[in-house]
């Protein structure tokens, strides 16, 4: 068997979404809004079916793809071709992971600017949307909130370069923060080493803060229903 770290792997990622779970019980019991087409609502429930699919496959990563005969007799290959696929399995599962989490943020982030500020342009890069977000809700841009997501972008843009950061900009040639106990580096046209799975849990769990925060402030927890299913042009 390859890979019994997985375990510990699976173990904390359904703690993290019975949090989510919790979450969600919390709002239905304590928030009178339409849920069935809210954005706050939907966006944590979309963290949810993101956590099952992904913790779904890492059971199947323990239970099959970590074992090397299994892996053989299935796809007739040898012992290098199926630690291949292991190794291939885990990227693609990892990788699928930070690509949701990316798109219901940044969907979850537009909405709810569309709500604060109608005249926004909210087309415009993630960057500033989340940072205009933060300003008019007052959200701290040194907390690990902010880094989470500082975290999780950079990760998502380095996909298409196997894991490599590329940029043109001066600003963000060398990027390199505290975030938690951990320090976080991204250097241009090196590999990076930020997609280890302590590093998104914390990344999940401060996505559940923010959410609270945003959710919980007057300005956005009075709102009846923030729609989800409103075009974003």
């Amino acid at each position: 068997m390859i890979g019994e770290n997985f375990k510990n792997v699976l173990k904390e990622s359904e703690q993290i979404r019975a949090i989510v779970n919790q979450y969600c019980d919390y709002l239905m019991k304590n928030k009178k809004w339409k849920f069935e087409n809210d954005i706050r609502f939907i966006f944590i429930n979309q963290l949810n079916n993101i956590l099952i699919s992904h913790n779904l496959n890492i059971s199947y990563i323990i239970e099959n793809i970590s074992n090397i005969d299994w892996v053989k007799q299935k796809l007739q290959t040898d012992n290098y071709g199926a630690f291949e696929i292991h190794e291939s399995y885990i990227t693609y599962n990892r990788n699928a992971l930070i690509f949701s989490l990316t798109g219901v943020v940044e969907r979850f982030f537009r909405r709810i600017l569309m709500e604060l500020n109608t005249s926004s342009i909210i087309t415009e890069e993630f960057y500033n949307i989340r940072k205009n977000v933060f300003e008019l809700l007052e959200i701290d841009k040194e907390g690990d909130e902010w880094k989470a997501l500082n975290v999780l972008s950079n990760i998502r843009n380095t996909i298409h370069n196997n894991g490599i950061h590329l940029t043109n900009r001066k600003d963000m040639k060398e990027i390199q923060f505290k975030y938690h106990h951990l320090y976080i580096i991204f250097k241009n046209e090196k590999q990076h080493f930020n997609a280890k799975y302590e590093i998104l849990n914390f990344v999940l769990i401060d996505l559940i803060n923010l959410a609270r925060i945003i959710n919980e402030h007057p300005k956005i927890s009075n709102i009846n229903c923030i729609e989800e299913d409103v075009t974003l042009i």
